[in-house]
């Protein structure tokens, strides 16, 4: 670092916090000092590194080692009541917060008379570093604060700008392992149930999984999706009647009640798999997400940022996809051969 600084014609302080894109720094300053030390084959080592990191954050004042859970729901504690995965990825996201060192907390977007300037300065003047962005009430939605003043990460596809690096369930996969799950069993014409806000929502991932397994199967065995405008699933009947399938992929457990209103039990009239089945006992068969885990990872990609210095919207934003499991429930039977 003396050579970098002798060669850059600036104090050695000034290197390493060029090296860690100090914000208190001008960028060209920064600009200058990495290319010098590009130019002299300067590598940081990480292990010590880490260690300065981890010294560095429990020398500051305790609100450093604290996350913001930032919501964005019309009320406070929207988020818990809209789907019982986003209480998962709290709970999956604080447990490996603490872990690390960190505390989590919430903080609500729309405390009234909050704006974006304004809740950008609370959390910078606490001192805390780094966000994690938990689903939006509505899909592509965007969020306006200062960025490059946090470390952020993203949970799921709704926050559409700015585009974070994120974790998210691996959709796709979870919806290919429930079909050669009911495969299994003995079902023959598999139907699939979303409303149109969550096919959104998931990117029309698990829409892309049920088409590519239809294109495998023979022409009388193939249903088209059944892909309902709200969430009130009133047009299931119909679809019924007219396909008659033996068994359901849902994208949610209310699908199960969108059938029960039609009058059919699951699995004695037609199998049923949710693909958000959740953890509880008496979920329906279908695929756990692993809610906790998805929070968990999250939490481990903002420490990375931070050990690195990484503030700001990512150039090259990068997704981690978190596999999804199989759960058996009452649901689903063994059919005969």
């Amino acid at each position: 670092m003396e050579d970098v600084a002798r060669a850059a014609g600036v104090s050695r302080s000034t290197v390493s916090r060029a090296l860690r894109n100090d914000l208190r720094l001008k960028p060209e300053t920064c600009e200058h000092v990495r290319k010098i030390a590009a130019e002299l084959g300067y590598r940081p080592n990480p292990f010590v590194a880490t260690l300065m990191a981890d010294l560095q954050r429990k020398r500051q004042p305790s609100s450093s080692s604290t996350f913001a859970f930032v919501t964005a729901h019309p009320s406070r504690e929207g988020w818990r009541r809209q789907n019982p995965s986003f209480v998962d990825y709290f709970e999956g996201a604080k447990e490996r917060a603490a872990s690390q060192g960190y505390a989590l907390e919430t903080f609500w977007l729309r405390e009234p008379g909050m704006t974006a300037e304004r809740f950008t300065r609370m959390l910078y003047t606490r001192n805390i570093r780094g966000l994690l962005i938990p689903p939006l009430p509505r899909p592509l939605g965007h969020l306006s604060l200062d960025w490059q003043r946090f470390a952020a990460i993203a949970i799921g596809y709704t926050l559409q700008r700015p585009d974070l690096s994120r974790a998210v369930a691996n959709f796709y996969q979870g919806i290919r392992l429930a079909l050669r799950r009911l495969t299994r069993l003995g079902y023959r014409k598999i139907g699939f149930a979303i409303d149109a806000g969550t096919n959104v929502r998931v990117q029309h991932a698990w829409l892309a999984g049920y088409l590519v397994f239809q294109s495998s199967l023979p022409a009388k065995q193939r249903l088209p999706a059944y892909i309902c405008p709200d969430s009130t699933g009133k047009g299931i009947p119909q679809w019924i009647r007219a396909h008659r399938p033996d068994a359901i992929v849902g994208a949610t457990n209310s699908v199960l009640t969108w059938l029960e209103r039609a009058g059919l039990r699951a699995p004695q009239d037609i199998g049923f798999a949710s693909l958000n089945a959740g953890r509880d006992a008496s979920r329906p068969a279908g695929i756990d997400q692993q809610s906790l885990l998805v929070g968990a990872t999250a939490v481990d990609l903002i420490v990375g940022q931070i050990h690195r210095n990484e503030p700001g919207i990512p150039p090259h934003p990068m997704l981690t996809l978190v596999p999804g499991v199989w759960a058996g429930g009452p649901t689903l039977r063994k059919l005969p051969a």
